[in-house]
């Protein structure tokens, strides 16, 4: 072989060797390029997908600031027609104020004049307070006047009411006696009839006993008194206790030491007791 062909395979064994290793590297380039490739293509989906869910966010985020917008437009739309009423009621109050003002300006005018009456009537007012002062004095001793013929006819009402008891009272006495008198006339003339002589009958002396038997029923009286005080048959006793009249009774038996009778008057109510005073003094 010759030198030439010799450097020839030299250079074809260096430039095999050149390649291989060219191609060595080549390759390990290409699966470095092919990760990093793949790992910034997987990157890039996993932001598409977070820039589509972010996207999504934002088309609600505006579809709801529209729904917004327009509610705001129409709450404009209102309030722009709230504001033009107003304005327009505002013109109207505007009129009406200078309306009242003018009518104020003449009620002014009308009370000015009216001040110069008002004075006058304050006037009389006052000198009507002074006289209705006056009368209310005139009042006041009115009543007081009043009340004491109040009181003096309350007075004499009761006086009245008292003379009325009274006579009431005088009228029952009478009647009472009215009645005693009959009873007497009619023992009279019992008496008369028995043959008792009244022209020699003697006038009986103060007398002054006790009851000391009674029975209500028969109307039987029974005192301590007999004709050794004074006492004689046809006699007529009071019976009393205390201050308060019972009865009476007329002396049927006498004994020395007693006497006995018919109850003739009874005062409504009371019935004789044992102990009951019996006295011929009353009248």
């Amino acid at each position: 072989m010759s030198q030439v062909a010799r450097v020839f395979v030299v250079l074809n064994l260096l430039l095999a060797a050149g390649f291989f290793f060219a191609s060595a590297t080549f390759l390990g380039t290409k699966d470095s390029y092919k990760q990093k490739f793949e790992a910034e293509q997987k990157q890039r989906n996993d932001d598409n997908e977070r820039n589509k869910v972010t996207i999504a966010s934002k088309d609600a985020m505006i579809s709801t600031l529209d729904n917004e917008k327009r509610s705001l437009s129409e709450q404009r739309g209102t309030l722009e027609g709230t504001v033009t009423g107003q304005k327009n009621t505002i013109t109207t109050l505007d009129g009406t104020v200078k309306e009242k003002d003018t009518q104020i300006a003449a009620l002014t005018t009308t009370n000015n004049g009216h001040a110069s009456n008002i004075q006058a009537i304050q006037a009389q007012n006052s000198e009507l307070m002074t006289q209705n002062a006056a009368l209310a004095a005139q009042r006041n001793e009115a009543v007081k006047n009043m009340e004491t013929a109040q009181t003096e006819l309350t007075k004499e009402q009761q006086k009245n009411v008292e003379a009325r008891n009274t006579i009431a009272d005088l009228e029952k006495n009478l009647k009472t006696a009215g009645d005693d008198i009959a009873h007497k006339g009619l023992m009279i003339e019992y008496a008369r009839q028995k043959g008792i002589d009244f022209e020699g009958l003697q006038v009986l002396p103060p007398l002054s006993g006790a009851v000391v038997n009674a029975d209500n029923n028969l109307k039987l009286v029974q005192a301590n008194i007999g004709s050794t005080n004074g006492v004689k048959r046809g006699a007529v006793l009071d019976i009393v206790r205390g201050g308060q009249y019972i009865g009476r009774f007329r002396v049927d038996t006498v004994f020395d030491s007693y006497c006995a009778g018919l109850v003739t008057v009874l005062n409504p109510g009371q019935m004789v007791q044992v102990g009951d005073r019996v006295t011929n003094t009353l009248n």
